[in-house]
């Protein structure tokens, strides 16, 4: 087939190739094309042509009708000369979905409508002097409706008082919790959330929101399981999850509000069942007025579901604001809500960002880690501390105290009283000195010698040391996935093999850290947060 006026075709085999050769595919396309709906199987069997179409074949391109595989996409009558052989019943075109531009929309949409939101100025130049950092410990405070809560240490239990103080005070403010590994941070956050329950007016809410769907249902098990750990009532619909996929677990279903909606329909069903049409619309905004704790993701409060929510977020807790992108940060602050609290760690890993461009204007640095390095340096800026971990045996503990956070992390006494009977050092340090790295096909190292060391290593544990190792977990760290891939090939399927990045946010008993490489210009070790993720996972060796 050839691509031209006359002919009236497209090369699909060509286009695509190109596609693929080019090192950014997505330079010189213009349109997407949106809402593709059908067997997802059965689009990737036909489909030859990726939906991002040259821009001399897409300059009006909107909508494209292709009958037998998307019977809802609509076609428009906005095609220019270059484009009218597309409706052309003889010609045969057939299209996959690329990806979706929704996230990307939104967070371009959030720059461009910060300057709606009223404390904009200060975000985009952070001073000590303002008083939307200071701390608010003494503002005054209306009223009082305090419950008590077991379990949390003094700097936890600040960081709960000091969100109380915010909801009842009427002063702007913006606190910032700086959480080392295994402190705590998601309990605190928990125990915040249930402390300023009982301080909400009628229609008020608490917005809880996390960069990725993960982190936000693992805040979102942790405040339930502060419910029952400080034996506090719940109320059916107080907690709505909003967006996000179905979980695993399906006790967790009735939290999550797609659920609450097919459950209401499911209920007017019953009631009225010769009703045809149902407003899930309506529905939906119903359940989330109700509610009193949303859990979304950071893109997620973008949604046109969230718009009716803008006048009722009495408080915003960002979690993992270290790993989120400040333009995706920005999508927590479209609600008139002033009163915020960003939880994270800048000396654990920044949000992923693989384009050059974008890491040389700073799209790699958090709004997070922006305001820290801003206000740091000041004896009365907005930053608490966590200081006591939960996680580490004392050894692995001091290192990373030394190395990341300037000696001033302390080991609880209750880790440090805790009993082991292993055989094993803290700490083991392995010299692989006649192994050798490969790239493989994806530019990717993988090193075989340490990994089959890695395994020794793995097997010697189970057989010598099957008592004390039953019941514990076992992970392996490394910083390549092709290191990653030849591991699982080569390893049980019971021991979990991560990358750095995969890592964050869990803690096993055991880890093994394969570093592949051992160069002094190796990337992994030059990145203090990679390195400090990777060594803090483990509880006891």
């Amino acid at each position: 087939m050839s691509c031209s006026k006359s002919t009236a075709s497209i090369d699909t085999n060509n286009l695509i190739e190109n596609t693929r050769k080019k090192k950014n595919p997505y330079s010189n396309c213009r349109w997407l094309l949106k809402r593709l709906t059908g067997d997802e199987k059965k689009l990737w069997r036909k489909a030859r042509i990726i939906c991002l179409l040259e821009k001399k074949y897409s300059k009006k391109l909107t909508w494209l009708k292709v009958d037998h595989l998307f019977p809802r996409v609509k076609s428009s009558d906005s095609f220019d000369n270059d484009t009218q052989h597309i409706e052309n019943k003889q010609t045969k075109l057939d299209v996959i979905k690329v990806t979706s531009i929704t996230s990307t929309a939104r967070m371009i949409s959030a720059v461009h409508k910060l300057s709606l939101w009223s404390r904009f100025a200060n975000l985009l130049k952070p001073d000590i002097n303002d008083s939307y950092f200071h701390p608010s410990e003494h503002d005054s405070i209306n009223s009082s409706n305090e419950i008590y809560l077991k379990g949390f240490n003094e700097r936890q239990m600040e960081i709960i008082n000091i969100s109380h103080n915010l909801v009842m005070n009427e002063n702007d403010r913006l606190r910032m919790v700086l959480g080392p590994p295994g402190t705590g941070k998601s309990r605190t956050i928990a125990g915040t959330v249930l402390q300023l329950l009982p301080n909400l007016f009628s229609n008020n809410k608490i917005l809880v929101c996390a960069p990725s769907n993960g982190a936000c249902d693992e805040i979102m098990r942790r405040i339930l399981d502060e419910f029952s750990y400080q034996k506090i009532p719940y109320t059916q619909g107080t907690l709505i999850r909003i967006g996000g996929q179905p979980p695993e677990d399906e006790s967790l279903c009735e939290y999550f509000h797609d659920f609450n909606i097919l459950t209401k329909v499911v209920e007017m069903i019953r009631k009225e069942p010769e009703r045809k049409k149902f407003n899930t619309n309506n529905i939906g905004r119903e359940i989330l007025q109700k509610s009193k704790i949303i859990i979304s993701t950071l893109n997620h409060c973008a949604s046109s579901r969230m718009h009716s929510l803008e006048y009722f977020i009495d408080f915003v807790i960002i979690d993992e604001a270290c790993q989120a992108l400040e333009p995706d940060c920005l999508n927590a602050f479209r609600f008139v809500c002033t009163k915020i609290i960003m939880v994270g760690d800048p000396n654990q890993l920044a949000p992923t960002v693989l384009s050059k461009a974008g890491k040389k204007y700073g799209l790699a640095q958090s709004l997070y880690d922006r305001l820290y390095q801003n206000l740091k340096n000041h004896s009365s800026n907005p930053i608490i501390e966590l200081n006591i971990q939960y996680r580490m045996h004392l050894d692995i503990c001091a290192l990373a105290s030394k190395i990341f956070y300037s000696s001033k992390l302390e080991t609880h006494s209750s880790v440090v009283n805790r009993t082991s009977n292993h055989c094993y050092s803290r700490l083991i340090f392995y010299n692989m000195t006649d192994s050798k790295e490969y790239r493989d096909e994806n530019k990717s190292f993988r090193n075989e010698k340490e990994a089959h060391f890695v395994k020794r290593f793995y097997e010697e544990l189970m057989s010598n040391d099957v008592q004390s190792t039953s019941g514990r977990s076992i992970g392996v760290i490394t910083p390549y996935t092709a290191q990653v891939r030849y591991l699982q090939s080569i390893l049980s399927s019971d021991v979990e093999v991560m990358t750095v990045d995969g890592a964050q946010g869990k803690e096993k008993d055991f880890i093994i850290l394969s570093c592949v490489r051992d160069s002094e210009d190796v990337g992994f070790f030059g990145d203090r947060r990679r390195l400090n993720v990777a060594l803090t996972r483990a509880k006891e060796v």
